[in-house]
């Protein structure tokens, strides 16, 4: 009798020569999804002196699902090794995850290359609709656009030290750094407690995080959904302008304007679907942590215009 295989997801990969995006991104997804799930990842490295055939055949059995990424330079040289692995795969009733990261802009012999990765995946995951699109549209693979997921990360899914968030935040850090001289706060008579309008905001780093368990759960299966990611709650405009003089040290010099056509007083996302199949949680997206990582990205990234201090004026 067969035993059950000992991990949820086998990585193909090209070892120390995968210093290219792609090859980054499969590195730091099998080591984001081990760190979320200990112990239910392993990796097989395919060179030109490495991955015999017993080798592919072992590794392929340990896992229910095979994880490949396409393409990968390091494998111009070595590309019947991959897809052996994903024929072995087939043969043995695994389950096979393909990371297509483009189509039309490949040379049309690398194309031919990952089209049996195409044909033999249950899964293709992409990051971008217009990759989904120009598959679609291709005469002879097009059909296999409908095994197509979205999962929108770009190939390094490491969150970097300093970060921006939204343009409303973006355009307040602006504002108190003297790049923009005059902030408006677009209409202060909604149905709201102060006024102005409502919004949902998100840190990037949760905003990523649900992303990686969302890659997580289709690595083990699942068949993918659209989930809307946000906290739940909002904050208006002049809670956001009260955090960053809070933050700050100095209020935020604004104009009050007419409202926008078309703008809600109120507007939050709901992630009870998030919660309930992603296991997600916001853990970066209180007000406090938001305007602090915001500040601190653009303190670096636009300094101060002036030495002059910023006239405060009252909200």
């Amino acid at each position: 009798m067969a035993s059950e295989p000992a991990y949820q997801a086998l990585f193909l990969g090209a070892g120390p020569q995968m210093q290219c995006g792609v090859g980054q991104y499969t590195r730091l997804l099998c080591a984001t999804i081990e760190k979320l799930d200990p112990g239910s990842c392993t990796t097989l490295t395919l060179t030109r002196s490495e991955g015999s055939l017993a080798d592919i055949w072992r590794a392929v059995g340990s896992a229910r699902n095979v994880v490949c990424s396409f393409p990968i330079v390091a494998w111009k040289r070595v590309v019947f090794r991959p897809l052996l692995a994903l024929a072995m795969a087939r043969l043995r009733r695994r389950r096979i995850v393909l990371i297509q990261h483009e189509w039309a802009g490949l040379h049309w012999l690398r194309r031919i290359t990952c089209i049996p990765a195409l044909l033999l995946a249950d899964t293709v995951v992409m990051f971008s609709p217009l990759v989904r699109h120009e598959l679609a549209d291709d005469l002879l693979v097009g059909w296999t656009a409908q095994k197509c997921v979205l999962a929108p990360l770009p190939p390094n899914i490491e969150a970097p030290a300093g970060m921006a968030d939204s343009k409303l935040r973006q355009r307040l850090a602006a504002a108190r750094q003297g790049h923009i001289g005059d902030f408006a706060v677009f209409g202060d008579d909604y149905d709201t407690p102060d006024g102005t309008a409502i919004r949902d905001y998100i840190h990037v780093t949760d905003l990523a995080t649900a992303h990686v368990l969302a890659l997580k759960l289709l690595v083990q299966g699942h068949s993918g959904g659209a989930f809307n990611l946000g906290t739940g709650a909002g904050f208006s405009v002049r809670q956001i302008l009260a955090a960053i003089a809070a933050e700050t040290g100095r209020e935020v010099p604004h104009a009050v304007k007419p409202r926008r056509p078309g703008d809600p007083a109120y507007l939050v996302a709901d992630p009870t679907a998030a919660r309930e199949t992603l296991k997600f949680r916001t853990t970066h997206s209180d007000l406090a942590t938001i305007i602090r990582t915001a500040w601190a990205w653009h303190q670096k990234a636009h300094p101060l215009k002036t030495g002059e201090p910023l006239s405060p004026r009252k909200l």
